[in-house]
């Protein structure tokens, strides 16, 4: 194993620097707005990357589903 090749700065699977309940919050925030504020909005409000936010909303979708549960609307 070579730890000084190539893509040896890459950090995998790090931990979120925001705690899951904020997370959450975001989501929900988000979810209110019913389509209303882009995810750039509402991440800009909250000090963070939309990419971030949306990253969270799919998350919160994929474990619905694996959970048998629909966020359909």
């Amino acid at each position: 194993m070579d730890l000084d090749g190539p893509g040896r700065d890459v950090q995998v699977g790090r931990k979120s620097p925001y705690p899951e309940g904020f997370r959450k919050d975001a989501v929900a925030l988000h979810r209110a707005a019913a389509a209303k504020r882009t995810y750039a909005a509402v991440a800009a409000d909250l000090g963070f990357t939309a990419e971030s936010l949306r990253t969270w909303v799919r998350q919160g979708r994929d474990t619905g589903r694996a959970r048998g549960q629909c966020e359909c609307g």
